[in-house]
């Protein structure tokens, strides 16, 4: 049974019933119990014997019955062995007798030099045209349609249903014509990664000693990457939908004007077909782009004349084009490298050739810009090529392809490697490579060969000046660069250029096909194949009358078999069965049916062939005396057909790849845009009749992967080991990220690493990171970041705003000051509820006193020229509310006495919510301009870990503020920002926060700046009750990249609402490999809003990168000591931190005077000595900045103090007296201070409580209030609501009971007078039993952290502590005299002055 805890069992989603393929069944004709065919082939034997036989009486002697005899048996008995062994289901007797005659003519005309092969072009192209159309030799028309395929990992059985099913009904609908599925492999390029840090690495930006580490980084990244790509052999997989148009196809015919009564004049006959079939062509690509993006994910794009050139060089001249642009021929360029389709064809066929010469280059030229005539005008040379260390060619001469990498199956030998090259790699195996002076005749040889060829051919179309000089035949530049460098047919094998291949026919089709059955074979890593699957329509009514005979002969064969009992019978009853679904099919629905071929080219080169030879001699398995490049690279072939068979014939593609020594007609009937010829020159019908539905199910676009050009790297691909490249910006949407994982599971390493290696790839850009664990030190000393220590009293301006840049108020929908307003709104509103008040209550307040604030300031909604002024503070703020009280009516809407006295009472309460911003107050600190400075294009560190500690409300308020004054230095970042902040669930924790920040979600796209949250708290980031309004579903659909490491206590329904399938939940919470396996690596899955499934991925580093992301100080020790041994310059890395210790040595020298002065004046430290330290200098400069005088807030609080001792005097004298025999709790009741949150009041104000400190301010109080009566030290707002005093009490002489009681409570002091312990914390302590200080003494730090959660050094510095007060309070109580009048009212010395002086 399936729980919300686990994913469902099983997925039984059926597959489509088109999705289906005829068996071969052998139904031919038998006579006697014999089959026809055999006879057939022994018949021609049987002939000439019988002629013989019957000659024989009418000659002479019996020499011709001898003769017939000798030639007739033996022929009959050779037809017959033949037909009985052959396998008629992949072949016929006459087709080998064929094949065997032929091997003898093939051997005769092999090997082909390149000149004999682009006279006689075996790949039949004779043109392409600037729309990227080819025309053939024989006519046709053909064009591709590039398809960008999707991603397929992990799918549910569903989706991959529905993605075949898609790609089924879009076949029925659009594909009425013959059309091909092409795909093919390329090498992958690791240069599109190392690139931009080479760049890096070379330029000015990292020139100095203090850069060190990041040019060690930069060199390890490009070090590790190349190596890597070696190692994996990854392939770039491409699809292709081709299609053609016959001339055949066309149903009007070539007519002859001579006379005609319908001829108009004009275009000859073949001009007007020509237009035809390209009309016709335009619409089979408007199909085929159909068909391509009718499936989610999947788009097609008709290729441009330069790809679809270098696809067919590729095939067929034997060498790798590594690398071309999509963009690479501009419409320009187009005129003058790809004759124009309309001029070439807009005269008559007989003047065709000369409208060809007139768009040679020259004729052109206005339409060129000057480079680009100079380029078109002149015969490539060698100076045009410009040569780079790492043997690039640049193919100058044609528009938008700036570079056009060329080896020999991935290698650098080009199209045939010198024998130079053969020798040094065959007999030096053990080196690294070949020597420069071998790469130099390498790369020489190469600029000469097919990419010199290709672009003459492209500049130069044919004319009819091209011919050879020996055989005067037509001979175009762009066919002879197609054409091989050497072509010969060995066996069943073609070498081709510098390449063997081998091509197979596939058949065996299965009778079901699975959806997405060759996926396997579109994952394989360290293989080149090219596979052409060729599907031609039938009308349903001849697939019907083809089937009736078909479905009788096979009842009549099985009738047969069954009276003798053949099991054979049994085979084809289940068969035939097939071939009826199929005809019920036809007759009763829509399905289209198809004759479906295909064929699988595997190919091996010179690179795969010299790695396997040097791997061979250093297993000692060959000698290089005797190993040779040819036996190379057949071996080199046959381990990759291994590897490819092994794809096709296993489950779930079950095919059976058969070859044959008809090798030369299966390599043409492989390439993409070629005829069948094997089929059509076969006696055999290779075609299999399918239903639409088994093409859907060959789905040939199961691969894609992700290459943002400023991506950064997230690791290789599980699935077919091409590297993700993906930059969070270029996702559709917002930049924003989420990355989920369990501590340990390597999501820290992940973030360091992609983060680094982001700001490193690119200047001006900025990374932020925040985090409360100390994770990110190491990264931020490697680029000599900016490190901010935040901890209890680091001043933060929660008011601040800065300009924001004009062009993004030009360009974009934002609101800067809302965005300021909203954010100091809602913070306030948090730090309201957090000290128990309703923020519901004072939401309207607080927004118009912060608007008003901004006024105040100058800075004005709507005008954001003003916001560059200077932003006020939250003293500012204060002192607004103040004025508010004091003229409330002046921020009301009808200035009427009665409406100000309701603003009045409701500032009053929303004043008495404030007190932690007092002098020493919980909130003091906040006080002020921001003391966090963030700097823009730099990687900045806010380190939080002395807050580390602290409640979660605690930590979500710090959150807010940081990401708040984050957010106003994103606005003036030069470049793209990323925000890194681990323990992101905190954040989500405020319900007055949510709504700003899904606002402030969607705003940091205007600034080119994301989000990226770290959390091991998936359930944070799905709404429930607690958030109704759905803001963290917004906030978590905002983030567009989404990833996941081992996770293991995810709940299924969480899964499901990040969208993970039961095969990824299982990969996330049970087989994704941690940091901590210790296997080198750790895996993820990443999942991208524009992709459908997500991808799985491995993250590892090199040597030195993965050093600087495991330093751990607790475990390595100082970062300079553990960084040094892998450094490339030690010496620059000590000079680098000596200057740095020598400033530190100073500010700790300051720091150790400020203790001993501290010391002094306590008589005794405290037990962490840095956060003694920082809080003496904090609170000195606190009571700097704050003076001795009372601040705004205390002076409105001892106004309203004073009303309310007055009217507690009135309310007394109008009770005649009543009020001397109320208890104090009671009197408390009939106050105009007792509030609705009294009680929380006096909670917070416990938390302030400071018994020296509270005594100067009371007096302070009774100074402004001009009291003359005395008043306990610790009066605060909350006595008000629970002991305040009447008048006429304050006159009332206290009883020695009464003094004693009082003694008696001054003694229980509350634990909030023990710095460091403040509301959040005395609540917890509360919950578990502490009150009092007397309480913490006597509790356990092992049981009392179970209880509450709070880290145990705390726990056992207050308690320390408590027990030091306690012995002390116990001492002094008992040398004082009971009767003392200053008993309850005055603290001891030492108690104090401690206090303050500790913070």
């Amino acid at each position: 049974m399936t729980t919300d805890s686990s994913p469902p069992s099983s997925d039984t989603i059926d597959r489509d019933p088109s999705q289906l393929a005829l068996p071969y069944i052998d139904s031919s004709i038998k006579v006697r119990g014999y089959k026809l065919k055999h006879i057939f082939y022994g018949a021609p034997g049987g002939i000439i014997l019988f002629f013989g036989i019957f000659s024989s009486p009418f000659t002479s002697g019996p020499g011709v019955f001898w003769t017939t005899a000798a030639i007739g048996i033996p022929l009959a008995v050779i037809g017959m062995a033949v037909s009985y062994s052959t396998d008629y289901e992949t072949t016929t007797g006459i087709d080998r007798a064929r094949a065997g005659l032929r091997s003898l003519v093939l051997h005769w005309q092999y090997p082909k030099t390149h000149i004999e092969s682009s006279v006689d072009p075996i790949h039949g192209v004779k043109r392409i045209f600037s729309n990227g159309f080819a025309e053939m030799e024989d006519g046709r028309y053909v064009a591709l349609v590039r398809v960008d395929g999707r991603n397929t990992e992990r799918q549910s059985r569903s989706a991959v249903n529905d993605m075949v099913q898609d790609l089924t009904f879009a076949v029925r609908r659009e594909m009425d014509n013959t059309f091909d599925f092409f795909v093919t492999t390329f090498d992958t390029d690791v240069d599109k990664i190392t690139d931009k840090y080479r760049e890096q690495l070379h330029s000015g930006r990292f020139s100095g000693d203090e850069w060190i580490i990041a040019r060690d980084l930069l060199e390890d990244y490009v070090l590790y990457e190349e190596e890597e790509a070696e190692a994996w052999d990854a392939r770039e997989l491409r699809s292709y939908i081709v299609v053609e148009v016959d001339p055949t196809d066309l149903e009007h015919r070539r007519q002859s004007d001579n006379g005609s009564l319908f001829s108009l004049g004009g275009d000859e006959p073949d001009a007007r077909q020509r237009k035809q079939m390209r009309r016709r062509l335009r619409d089979r690509v408007a199909s085929a782009k159909a068909v391509a993006g009718s499936v989610s994910g999947c788009s097609g794009e008709l290729v441009d004349p330069a790809e679809h050139a270098l696809l067919l060089a590729k095939y067929w001249a034997g060498v790798e084009h590594r690398q071309f642009t999509d963009e690479s021929a501009s419409q320009v360029a187009n005129l003058s490298v790809w004759p124009d389709i309309k001029s070439a064809e807009s005269d008559a066929h007989e003047h065709e050739q000369a409208e060809m010469d007139s768009h040679r280059p020259g004729a052109v030229d206005a339409h060129l810009d000057k480079q680009a005539r100079t380029s078109a005008e002149t015969t490539p040379a060698a100076e045009d090529f410009d040569e780079e260390a790492d043997g690039r060619i640049s193919l100058d001469a044609v528009a938008d392809v700036d570079e056009v990498e060329v080896a020999g199956d991935g290698g650098v030998t080009g199209l045939e490697p010198t024998e130079s090259v053969v020798t040094q790699l065959l007999q030096s195996p053990t080196e690294a490579g070949p020597s420069d002076d071998v790469l130099d005749d390498t790369e020489t040889a190469a600029k000469t060969l097919t990419l010199a060829r290709l672009r003459e051919g492209l500049f130069h179309p044919l004319s009819d000046s091209d011919t050879d000089s020996d055989s005067g035949v037509a001979s175009s530049p762009l066919q002879d660069a197609l054409a091989p460098g050497t072509i010969d047919i060995h066996g069943d094998y073609v070498e081709v250029g510098d390449q063997y291949a081998r091509t197979y026919w596939l058949t065996g089709w299965r009778k079901r096909p699975s959806s997405n059955f060759l996926q396997s074979l579109q994952t394989l890593t360290g293989v080149d194949f090219d596979l052409r699957l060729r599907a031609r329509p039938v009308e349903k009514a001849d697939a019907i009358e083809r089937l009736k005979p078909k479905i009788k002969d096979i009842d009549a064969d099985i009738s047969d078999r069954q009276q003798i009992h053949d099991i054979e019978s049994s085979v084809m009853t289940e068969d035939v069965h097939y071939y009826q679904g199929m005809y019920k099919l036809l007759k009763q629905t829509t399905v289209r049916p198809f004759e479906l071929n295909g064929y699988l080219t595997v190919r091996a080169g010179s690179k795969r062939a010299l790695d396997l030879a040097e791997s061979q001699i250093e297993q000692g398995y060959e000698s290089p005396e005797t190993l040779t490049l040819d036996v190379a690279k057949r071996r080199a072939l046959e381990e990759a057909e291994e590897t490819v068979l092994n794809a096709v014939e296993d489950t779930p593609a079950e095919l059976t790849p058969i070859s044959s020594s008809r090798a030369d007609e299966l390599f043409r009937s492989g390439a993409p845009g070629a005829r069948d010829h094997y089929n059509e020159s076969s006696w055999k019908d290779h075609t299999t009749m399918v239903l639409d539905g088994a093409l859907g199910a060959l789905f040939p676009f199961a691969r894609s992967t992700v290459q943002d050009e400023d991506g950064v790297e997230y690791g290789r691909s599980e699935h077919h080991g091409e590297k993700i490249i993906a930059s969070q910006f270029a996702r559709g949407g917002a930049g924003h990220k989420l990355t989920l994982a369990d501590s340990g599971s390597g999501k820290t390493y992940h973030a360091g690493k992609q983060a680094l290696r982001w700001w490193l790839g690119k200047e001006d850009r900025t990374v932020i990171f925040l985090d409360t664990m100390g994770g990110f030190y190491q990264h931020t000393e490697a680029v000599n970041g900016n490190r901010i220590v935040v901890d209890g009293n680091t001043t933060i301006n929660p008011l601040l705003i800065q300009e924001t840049p004009e062009t993004v108020m030009e360009t974009k929908d934002v609101d800067p000051f809302g965005m300021a307003r909203d954010s100091a709104v809602s913070w306030i509103l948090s730090i309201i509820k957090a000290q128990g008040g309703d923020p519901d209550n004072f939401k309207h307040l607080v927004s118009e006193i912060v608007t008003e604030t901004y006024r105040e300031a100058g800075i004005y909604p709507g005008r954001p020229e003003t916001h560059k002024r200077e932003s006020p503070t939250m003293d500012d703020f204060i002192e607004k509310t103040t004025t508010m009280l004091e003229n409330p009516t002046e921020y009301t809407l009808s200035g009427h006495n009665i409406e100000g006295e309701e603003v009045k009472q409701e500032v009053r309460q929303f004043l008495r919510k404030l007190v932690g911003f007092k002098k020493h107050g919980r909130y003091q600190h906040l006080i002020g301009e921001s003391e966090v400075t963030l700097e823009e294009g730099e990687v900045n560190y806010l380190d939080l870990q002395q807050i580390e500690a602290l409640g979660t409300a605690d930590k979500s308020t710090m959150l807010q503020l940081l990401l708040r004054n984050v957010y106003e230095m994103v606005k003036r970042a030069p470049e793209e920002t990323i925000f890194v902040v681990d323990e992101a669930h905190y954040l989500l924790h405020s319900e007055e926060m949510l709504p700003w920040l899904q606002q402030a979600a969607r705003h940091w796209r205007h600034y080119n700046a994301g989000l990226w949250f770290l959390s091991h708290r998936p359930d944070e980031f799905i709404s429930g009750d607690d958030d109704r309004a759905g803001h963290k579903n917004a906030i978590r659909g905002q983030c567009t990249t989404t990833e996941f490491f081992r996770l293991k206590d995810i709940d299924w329904s969480v899964g499901k609402a990040f969208g993970l399938n039961e095969s990824q939940y299982n990969f996330v919470t049970s087989q994704a490999v941690t940091g901590q396996a210790g296997v080198g690596h750790s895996t993820g899955i990443v999942g991208f809003s524009d992709e459908e499934e997500w991808y799985t991925f491995e993250v590892a580093s090199g040597e030195f990168e993965d050093a600087l992301l495991s330093y751990n100080p607790d475990k390595h020790g100082a970062f300079q000591s553990y960084i040094r041994p892998y450094v490339s310059d030690p010496v620059a890395l000590d000079q680098v931190f000596e200057a740095e210790d020598s400033n530190e040595e100073r500010t700790d020298r300051a720091a150790e005077k400020d203790k001993d002065e501290g010391e002094e004046s306590d008589g005794h430290t405290d037990g962490t000595d840095d956060e003694s330290r920082t809080a003496q200098a904090t609170n000195k400069d606190e009571d700097k900045e704050t003076g001795d005088g009372p601040g705004p807030l205390e002076t409105a609080l001892a106004a309203i103090h004073e009303e309310d001792h007055s009217s507690a005097g009135e309310t007394a004298d109008s009770t005649g007296g009543t009020a001397d025999t109320l208890p104090a709790a009671d009197d408390s009741t009939g106050t105009t201070t007792t509030e609705t949150d009294g009680e929380d009041e006096l909670a917070n104000e416990a938390e302030e409580s400071e018994p020296s400190t509270e005594t100067t301010e009371d007096e302070q109080e009774e100074r402004s209030t001009e009291s003359t009566d005395e008043e306990p030290d610790n009066e605060t707002p909350e006595d008000e609501s629970e002991d305040a005093p009447t008048e006429r009490e304050h006159t009332h002489e206290p009883s020695s009971s009464e003094k004693a009681a009082d003694s008696t409570a001054d003694d229980r002091q509350e634990v909030t007078t023990i710095t460091g312990i403040g509301e959040s914390y005395s609540s917890q302590l509360r919950e578990a039993g502490v009150e009092t200080v007397d309480d913490l003494a006597a509790a356990e730090p092992g049981s009392l952290e179970e209880q509450t959660l709070i880290a145990s050094t705390l726990l056992e510095k207050w308690i320390g502590v408590a027990r030091t007060e306690s012995t002390t309070s116990s001492d002094t109580a008992a040398d004082e005299q009971p009767g003392r009048p200053d008993s309850g009212g005055s603290a001891p010395a030492d108690e104090g002055v401690s206090p303050d002086d500790d913070d």
